[in-house]
């Protein structure tokens, strides 16, 4: 709003983070390099035109599942910085993506149990800085030694064994689909957290899609009507040539005075938003009839447990309150807020 001056008050109440031991089950884990991978300027020695190779996976042992966490469904992928040392040590360990306390901290002891073999340039090894990703899989339904931990998947006695007939002909595959969900779909996919959604102060979820790069918003109409939205130079007006959703919901209207694909975004409450996927194009197979010139999908959670409340008072009787309720201990996707707006 033009000339909009905002006085923003939060009381955010303490919570405490808790750190889970650790069971080895089975679980997976891929090596995410980082584009930007640079050698440490300390070991890696101006050699000119010496072409830089990235750090390569030799070995990587799976993480241990938390315990307590059978039974409840999750898969999550712990996303970690970390520097290979020129001597293939595991080193500065810095957890970028976080799952929660107990998954964060099986990822970091997992990978300090992992082999690499280091950057080099040229012929000589350098230290570098990689993105990796720690994929936790939930153990199969198995059995638990005398101190109760888990202690393998179960065998099957000869009388439970599938037995097929003689002259039939059986086949198995295995795909993993958090890897391949997890892969970008192209040279502009972005996913911004938490932490970049923070940089600044947002009223409204259009406020939000500003943090996207290419993505531009313009509430031309007030905040009565959907924001103008324009994508990488592409007018879709009101979103009706950009696929919104909200997790597994579309937002887009088939069928609205404005136009096909109208979307509304003023009943999402910023602070439940935990992170922006933007996908600048149609790469992904996934992607709906109205993913004309992209896609964007709000994923909801509250990282920050416990009861918050904030209010906002700006210019032109400008007021807005929110409130939100996370019970501690549970998942990111479990609270309950509100948000009242009055201008």
């Amino acid at each position: 709003m033009k000339g909009n001056r905002k006085l923003s008050i939060g009381v955010p109440t303490l919570g405490i983070l808790v750190l889970w031991a650790s069971a080895p089950v089975r679980a997976q884990a891929q090596e995410t390099p980082d584009a930007d991978t640079q050698p440490d300027t300390d070991t890696a020695a101006d050699t000119g035109t010496d072409e830089l190779h990235p750090p390569h996976l030799i070995d990587s042992p799976p993480p241990a599942f938390p315990p307590g966490r059978e039974g409840t469904g999750l898969h999550p992928t712990v996303i970690l910085f970390i520097t290979v040392t020129a001597e293939a040590k595991v080193t500065d360990i810095v957890v970028e993506h976080s799952a929660s306390a107990d998954f964060d901290a099986a990822a970091v002891e997992a990978v300090q149990n992992w082999v690499f073999e280091p950057a080099t340039k040229g012929d000589k090894r350098v230290s570098s800085r990689i993105r990796v990703a720690v994929h936790f899989e939930e153990p199969d339904v198995g059995v638990h030694d005398q101190t109760g931990a888990y202690a393998g998947v179960a065998t099957a006695t000869a009388a439970e064994e599938d037995t097929s007939p003689p002259d039939g002909f059986g086949a198995t595959a295995e795909v993993d689909a958090e890897k391949l969900r997890g892969q970008d779909r192209g040279a502009a996919d972005f996913t911004i957290d938490r932490r970049v959604l923070d940089a600044a102060p947002a009223s409204t979820a259009n406020d939000l899609l500003a943090r996207a790069p290419g993505l531009y918003v313009a509430n031309v109409e007030g905040d009565a009507a959907g924001g103008f939205l324009y994508l990488r130079g592409f007018n879709s007006e009101h979103g009706q040539d950009i696929e919104l959703k909200l997790g597994d919901v579309p937002l887009n209207q088939p069928s609205n005075i404005h136009g096909q694909g109208y979307a509304y975004l003023g009943f999402i409450i910023p602070e439940a938003v935990r992170e922006l996927r933007v996908i600048e194009g149609v790469y992904d197979p996934a992607q709906g009839d109205f993913a004309v010139a992209g896609t964007v999908d709000f994923q909801m959670g509250v990282e920050e447990r416990g009861v918050y409340a904030k209010s906002e008072f700006g210019s032109f009787r400008t007021f807005r309150q929110v409130g939100i309720f996370a019970p501690k201990g549970k998942e990111a996707d479990t609270f309950g807020a509100f948000q009242f707006r009055r201008s």
